[in-house]
């Protein structure tokens, strides 16, 4: 295990996010993507000419997020050299390398004895997101459960994993089902963990956050965040070009306020 510290300075926007942790989750092998970038890290994947984690960090920004745990894994190294030459001003960015793959829950599990706060916001790192990030942690601490997930909705949700929520809450994930069609939920990659949910995931092993983690959880008890939310994938060689394409056309960016407010 590798684990490197920068601290850029405390400062910026004061906002719901300056107390609480940042998980980017931004160690897979992104194969999928090696055929457009062969020698690109998926986090820095350029997305309209903008590495994605640039992107992920403006959006931060605008709800006063100050410090941020970045879990790597493949090409940490070239992730590393890049936040150590880009100033990101205001945060506190503490880079985790994972020792062996470890998928997406075991690398939450692995990140857990560097997170400071209670709970922490977690985000995927292969999609971008619009969404009030101050209205989702209000509405997880409301609903006083260990879990919540940022959903959107999606006309053709064909090549994702289906979320049915009723009254905020998931009662059950389905598997990617090619033949579905019609709109519906999907996970937008974002969510709250409570510590405790955190601790709870086994610390062996491959474990896949949404199969392993969310997937078994009890129906009911994971808690739904859907107000104004869209996303972006950028995890296929088409939904990559389709993010630039919808970025360039300006039909996506800008996280939104208290007040519906676009910042």
């Amino acid at each position: 295990m590798t684990v490197s510290k920068r601290n850029s300075g405390i400062g910026g926007t004061v906002g719901c996010l300056s107390e609480v942790d940042v998980v980017i989750l931004a160690g897979g092998q992104g194969t999928r993507l090696r055929s457009l970038l062969p020698d690109v890290p998926k986090i820095l994947a350029p997305v309209a000419g903008v590495p994605l984690l640039d992107r992920i960090f403006d959006w931060l920004r605008c709800f006063g997020a100050r410090r941020v745990i970045l879990s790597l894994g493949h090409m940490s190294e070239v992730v590393k050299r890049y936040v150590d030459e880009v100033k990101f001003d205001g945060f506190e960015i503490v880079l985790v390398i994972e020792p062996e793959p470890l998928g997406t829950g075991g690398a939450l599990r692995f990140v857990e004895k560097f997170c400071q706060s209670d709970p922490v916001l977690v985000i995927n790192g292969d999609t971008l997101v619009e969404a009030d990030l101050c209205f989702f942690l209000s509405e997880h601490r409301q609903a006083g459960t260990d879990i919540s997930l940022i959903c959107a909705q999606k006309n053709d949700a064909s090549s994702y994993g289906r979320v049915e929520i009723a009254q905020n809450r998931v009662v059950a994930f389905h598997e990617k089902d090619p033949s579905w069609q019609g709109a519906t939920f999907v996970s937008a990659g974002v969510y709250i963990f409570s510590n405790f949910a955190i601790a709870s995931i086994p610390d062996s092993g491959v474990v896949s956050l949404e199969r392993d983690v969310l997937g078994i959880q009890p129906s009911g008890s994971i808690g739904a965040y859907t107000d104004r939310v869209s996303f972006l994938d950028i995890g296929t060689p088409a939904s990559f070009v389709e993010a630039g394409e919808a970025i360039a056309r300006g039909d996506f960016g800008g996280a939104r306020d208290n007040d519906g407010d676009t910042q």
